[in-house]
């Protein structure tokens, strides 16, 4: 019903895996920026270390508790 032949039905679908194929771009694209971003800021210096990050969330949450 929707398509009035087969080849409107496969041009719909070229379409639909071009914009796919262009979002697919896009979003890489974000993510190779969010790297850069986060190696020059490793490069200055500017990281956490996990680990630590990890000690002072447990140690917030235990003065939390012993202050609620």
């Amino acid at each position: 019903g929707r398509y009035s032949s087969p080849s409107e039905v496969i041009q719909a679908a070229l379409r639909l895996l071009e914009e796919r194929e262009m979002e697919r771009l896009l979003r890489l694209e974000e993510l190779r920026k969010e790297i850069a971003i986060g190696i020059e800021h490793s490069d200055q210096g500017d990281i956490f270390d996990g680990e630590e990050v990890i000690r002072e969330l447990r140690q917030e949450i235990r003065q939390s508790e012993q202050g609620a």
